[in-house]
Protein backbone atom coordinates (compact mmCIF):
# COMPACT_ATOMS: atom_id res chain seq x y z
CA UNK A 1 0.00 0.00 0.00
CA UNK A 2 2.35 2.49 1.07
CA UNK A 3 4.61 1.74 -2.52
CA UNK A 4 1.53 2.01 -4.22
CA UNK A 5 0.70 5.63 -2.69
CA UNK A 6 3.96 6.59 -3.18
CA UNK A 7 3.45 5.76 -7.24
CA UNK A 8 0.49 7.54 -7.24
CA UNK A 9 1.59 10.65 -5.78
CA UNK A 10 5.14 10.79 -7.95
CA UNK A 11 2.99 10.14 -11.18
CA UNK A 12 0.30 13.07 -10.18
CA UNK A 13 3.57 15.33 -9.44
CA UNK A 14 5.03 14.43 -12.97
CA UNK A 15 1.49 15.33 -14.30
CA UNK A 16 1.40 19.00 -12.33
CA UNK A 17 4.67 19.79 -13.44
CA UNK A 18 4.10 18.71 -17.60
CA UNK A 19 0.74 20.68 -17.11
CA UNK A 20 2.79 23.83 -15.36
CA UNK A 21 5.06 23.67 -17.98
CA UNK A 22 2.57 23.42 -20.72
CA UNK A 23 0.61 26.61 -19.38
CA UNK A 24 3.70 28.55 -19.38
CA UNK A 25 4.17 27.89 -23.32
CA UNK A 26 1.30 28.89 -25.32
CA UNK A 27 2.30 26.71 -28.00
CA UNK A 28 2.69 23.92 -26.11
CA UNK A 29 -1.06 24.10 -24.66
CA UNK A 30 -2.74 25.04 -27.58
CA UNK A 31 -0.55 21.69 -29.80
CA UNK A 32 1.05 23.72 -32.18
CA UNK A 33 4.96 24.00 -32.80
CA UNK A 34 7.09 25.68 -30.27
CA UNK A 35 7.56 29.47 -31.36
CA UNK A 36 10.67 30.05 -33.61
CA UNK A 37 12.78 32.26 -30.99
CA UNK A 38 12.31 33.20 -27.61
CA UNK A 39 11.51 36.96 -28.13
CA UNK A 40 8.40 35.64 -30.08
CA UNK A 41 7.31 33.44 -27.02
CA UNK A 42 7.49 36.47 -24.53
CA UNK A 43 5.62 37.90 -26.81
CA UNK A 44 3.01 35.72 -26.88
CA UNK A 45 2.85 35.67 -22.85
CA UNK A 46 2.80 39.40 -22.67
CA UNK A 47 0.06 38.98 -25.00
CA UNK A 48 -1.94 36.60 -23.25
CA UNK A 49 -0.75 38.24 -19.63
CA UNK A 50 -2.75 41.53 -20.85
CA UNK A 51 -5.85 39.45 -22.17
CA UNK A 52 -6.25 37.90 -18.85
CA UNK A 53 -9.07 39.34 -16.40
CA UNK A 54 -7.52 41.37 -13.79
CA UNK A 55 -7.99 39.71 -10.18
CA UNK A 56 -11.39 40.76 -8.16
CA UNK A 57 -10.79 43.24 -5.97
CA UNK A 58 -10.52 42.39 -1.94
CA UNK A 59 -12.33 44.00 0.62
CA UNK A 60 -10.41 46.15 2.42
CA UNK A 61 -12.75 46.82 5.42
CA UNK A 62 -10.88 45.88 8.98
CA UNK A 63 -12.90 42.50 9.07
CA UNK A 64 -11.98 41.47 5.90
CA UNK A 65 -8.27 42.00 6.42
CA UNK A 66 -8.06 40.44 9.51
CA UNK A 67 -10.18 37.14 8.15
CA UNK A 68 -7.49 37.10 5.52
CA UNK A 69 -4.49 37.10 7.73
CA UNK A 70 -5.82 34.62 9.96
CA UNK A 71 -6.49 32.93 6.86
CA UNK A 72 -3.13 33.16 5.95
CA UNK A 73 -1.67 31.81 9.18
CA UNK A 74 -3.98 28.65 8.61
CA UNK A 75 -2.04 28.45 5.48
CA UNK A 76 1.31 28.71 6.44
CA UNK A 77 0.86 25.55 8.93
CA UNK A 78 -0.98 23.96 6.16
CA UNK A 79 2.23 24.37 4.68
CA UNK A 80 3.92 22.41 7.32
CA UNK A 81 2.16 20.05 7.18
CA UNK A 82 2.91 19.25 3.67
CA UNK A 83 6.57 19.24 4.40
CA UNK A 84 6.04 17.11 7.14
CA UNK A 85 4.26 14.71 5.10
CA UNK A 86 7.65 14.68 2.40
CA UNK A 87 9.46 14.24 5.46
CA UNK A 88 7.70 11.72 7.65
CA UNK A 89 8.13 14.08 10.34
CA UNK A 90 5.21 13.45 12.46
CA UNK A 91 6.52 16.01 15.07
CA UNK A 92 6.13 18.49 12.76
CA UNK A 93 2.39 17.22 11.28
CA UNK A 94 1.38 17.24 15.34
CA UNK A 95 3.13 20.81 15.75
CA UNK A 96 1.21 21.96 12.97
CA UNK A 97 -2.02 20.24 13.20
CA UNK A 98 -2.74 21.67 16.67
CA UNK A 99 -1.89 25.26 15.75
CA UNK A 100 -4.40 24.66 13.42
CA UNK A 101 -6.82 23.31 16.19
CA UNK A 102 -5.88 26.59 17.88
CA UNK A 103 -6.66 29.01 14.76
CA UNK A 104 -9.90 27.25 14.28
CA UNK A 105 -10.55 28.36 18.15
CA UNK A 106 -10.03 31.92 18.18
CA UNK A 107 -12.50 34.57 17.87
CA UNK A 108 -11.97 35.30 14.63
CA UNK A 109 -12.40 32.01 13.31
CA UNK A 110 -16.35 32.46 13.68
CA UNK A 111 -16.82 34.78 10.22
CA UNK A 112 -20.31 34.13 9.23
CA UNK A 113 -23.43 33.98 11.61
CA UNK A 114 -24.94 31.12 10.03
CA UNK A 115 -25.50 27.27 10.57
CA UNK A 116 -24.09 26.04 7.34
CA UNK A 117 -20.95 28.04 8.20
CA UNK A 118 -20.90 26.47 11.88
CA UNK A 119 -21.71 23.09 10.26
CA UNK A 120 -18.80 23.24 7.73
CA UNK A 121 -16.12 24.47 10.52
CA UNK A 122 -16.71 21.66 12.78
CA UNK A 123 -16.43 19.36 10.22
CA UNK A 124 -13.27 21.26 9.57
CA UNK A 125 -12.28 21.43 12.81
CA UNK A 126 -12.88 17.24 13.02
CA UNK A 127 -10.91 16.49 9.81
CA UNK A 128 -8.12 18.12 12.23
CA UNK A 129 -8.64 16.25 14.92
CA UNK A 130 -8.42 13.06 12.61
CA UNK A 131 -5.12 14.22 11.28
CA UNK A 132 -3.84 14.81 14.74
CA UNK A 133 -4.67 11.57 15.61
CA UNK A 134 -3.48 9.98 12.44
CA UNK A 135 -0.55 11.46 13.00
CA UNK A 136 0.21 10.81 16.35
CA UNK A 137 -0.25 6.97 15.15
CA UNK A 138 2.94 7.16 13.64
CA UNK A 139 0.96 5.92 10.05
CA UNK A 140 2.12 8.19 7.06
CA UNK A 141 -0.54 6.72 4.72
CA UNK A 142 -3.58 7.44 7.21
CA UNK A 143 -2.26 10.82 7.80
CA UNK A 144 -2.04 11.91 4.25
CA UNK A 145 -5.51 10.74 3.61
CA UNK A 146 -6.17 12.74 6.83
CA UNK A 147 -4.35 15.62 5.31
CA UNK A 148 -6.20 15.34 2.26
CA UNK A 149 -9.66 14.92 4.06
CA UNK A 150 -8.87 18.22 6.09
CA UNK A 151 -8.05 20.18 2.96
CA UNK A 152 -11.13 18.92 1.51
CA UNK A 153 -13.26 20.31 4.29
CA UNK A 154 -11.35 23.61 3.98
CA UNK A 155 -12.36 24.11 0.37
CA UNK A 156 -15.84 23.03 1.22
CA UNK A 157 -16.03 25.77 3.78
CA UNK A 158 -14.52 28.00 1.28
CA UNK A 159 -16.79 27.54 -1.27
CA UNK A 160 -20.01 28.10 1.22
CA UNK A 161 -18.39 31.20 1.87
CA UNK A 162 -17.89 32.54 -1.54
CA UNK A 163 -21.39 31.63 -2.46
CA UNK A 164 -22.37 33.99 0.33
CA UNK A 165 -23.39 37.50 -1.13
CA UNK A 166 -22.93 39.10 2.45
CA UNK A 167 -19.32 38.01 2.87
Amino acid sequence: MHKFFWTILMVLAGMLASLAIAMQTPELAAGSAPAENHQERANDRKQANQEKESPPKLPMDQDSIARRDYMRVKLMFTQNIIEGLTMKNFGTILQAGEEIRNVTQGAAWNAVDSDEYRFQSREFQRSVDSLIRAADSGNIDATTMRFFGMTTKCVDCHEHLRMRADF
